[in-house]
């Protein structure tokens, strides 16, 4: 990077860490936590929807996004400033300096105006937003898989590309009076009084966008992921499935048995609790970067000299508030989830995310998998028992690691759509403010065997 450029932006970050009170002295650490804390996590902690209580089954999608969204989130804790720094040199070649001055002025001007007016907590994440975009959105779409070389490789099959992510089957078109919501991911429909559909599409969202693409079979894989979780986590924790089975669907329902099949689920009707429960077994995503600014996520406070993807002494429970979609979840303490809902309530919800997530690992583990985190929903059903709504521990609300693959310290690979956010932050040319552009066939092809894999991996079974 030329000197020039170099002074202005770390003159310039200088000034405005000092203004919003950072006491930041490891450059490299920060840098990595940046992308981590910019990710839509909630898509990595999974990729949520907000569903109303009153007539809701809890539909939330993600991860993440961990996760998911993953967390959740998302959305991609893929690069940080340190890289982007190499990106600047790269994209600077070949442009004059004139250009170039003015672009690193402007951008510093934004980091300046954006950090002073941000909580500390949250400056990294403006770093990364403030310094790239003009310079990446020139880069252009090489369309070259090896953008994406560090996530884990899936089983590829032939498959038709670039569909458009509508509700899986335009058939359901019949079903519009009974249309509830519809989410990233899930569509909710009223059964009756006591009972909902939920529908996985073939959609995918990445940075609070849902994309034009789809991947194909991806609401088929979610909901076999979520049905056999939930058969193995029957014996601690009660969930809202009454059938999968769409001949056992009512009778009203049986002329959408062709689009339903083996991506819907008959629900029962909860009162959802508004906190996305969230459970961390490794250090990652939002988490990391609340690490790395205070020294501790949602009040627990970790040792000291953690690394990104480190696994924690013990799980914590992280919840996180539920953003309108298109928004950002916030991790929140469980003190401020007390006061909002009660200690006993409060209580339980950690007590069941923290049970479920070791019993959900030790399984996972067995199979080769890590499970770094994911996210619950919780609802009350008629009875008045709290029970575990939504999907569950699907890549999409989950960040799933090959366990063979797991090295502390930097970025891990995965089973989930970490691929696209590479693709769509580094190649794609996209400016992150307009609509994101349709995915490569190579990359729809991709997403969908790593989705694929993270089924047959863990259930043992083949995906047909």
């Amino acid at each position: 990077m030329p000197d020039w450029s170099l002074a202005i932006v770390l003159s310039t970050l200088h000034v405005t860490f000092l203004q919003a009170g950072s006491s930041f002295t490891n450059w490299p650490t920060v840098s990595r936590a940046a992308d981590a804390v910019a990710d839509d996590e909630a898509d990595t902690v999974g990729d949520v929807e907000t569903v109303g209580v009153a007539e809701t089954v809890g539909v939330k999608d993600g991860l993440a996004d961990g996760v998911s969204d993953s967390d959740g989130d998302s959305e991609g804790d893929s690069d940080g400033v340190s890289d982007g720094m190499s990106d600047v040199d790269a994209l600077a070649a070949g442009r004059g300096e004139e250009e170039c001055v003015s672009l690193a002025t402007t951008n510093a001007s934004r980091i300046a105006a954006r950090i002073a007016a941000a909580p500390p907590r949250y400056f990294a994440r403006f770093v990364m937003a403030a310094i790239l975009p003009d310079l990446r959105a020139r880069q252009g779409n090489s369309g070259d898989e090896s953008a994406t070389a560090r996530t884990a490789t899936g089983r590829v099959g032939a498959v038709p590309t670039n569909r458009r992510s509508a509700v899986p089957a335009e058939s359901l078109a019949g079903l519009a009076d009974r249309h509830l919501h519809s989410g990233k991911v899930r569509d909710l429909y009223r059964v009756d009084d006591e009972r909902v559909l939920v529908v996985a599409s073939d959609r995918i969202s990445a940075y609070d966008f849902i994309l034009e693409t789809a991947i194909p079979d991806k609401g088929a894989i979610l909901t076999a992921l979520s049905l056999w979780w939930f058969d193995q986590l029957a014996g601690v924790v009660p969930n809202h499935v009454i059938s999968a089975d769409v001949d056992d669907y009512p009778a009203d329902l049986q002329p959408f048995t062709d689009a339903l099949r083996g991506r819907s689920m008959l629900c029962h009707k909860l009162a959802m609790v508004p906190v996305e429960c969230v459970a961390r077994g490794y250090l990652t995503g939002s988490g990391y970067g609340d690490y790395v600014a205070t020294g501790a996520i949602c009040g627990h406070t970790l040792p000291a000299g953690l690394r990104n993807g480190d696994r924690l002494p013990e799980a914590i429970f992280t919840p996180a508030t539920k953003a309108d979609m298109g928004e950002h979840d916030e991790n929140v303490s469980i003190a401020t989830v007390a006061a909002q809902h009660g200690a006993a309530l409060t209580g339980e919800l950690e007590r069941l995310t923290l049970e479920v997530y070791r019993t959900a690992a030790g399984i996972a583990e067995q199979r080769g998998v890590i499970i770094a985190d994911t996210k619950f929903e919780f609802g009350h059903d008629g009875s008045g028992a709290l029970v575990l709504g939504d999907e569950v521990l699907t890549p999409d609300s989950s960040r799933f690691w090959p366990a063979d693959a797991w090295h502390p310290g930097q970025e891990q690979l995965s089973y989930d759509k970490q691929g696209i956010r590479d693709w769509l932050a580094k190649d794609s040319g996209w400016d992150r403010h307009s609509p994101p552009p349709p995915l490569p066939d190579w990359l729809v092809e991709r997403t969908r065997g790593r989705y694929i894999e993270a089924y047959e991996r863990i259930t043992g079974r083949t995906f047909a």
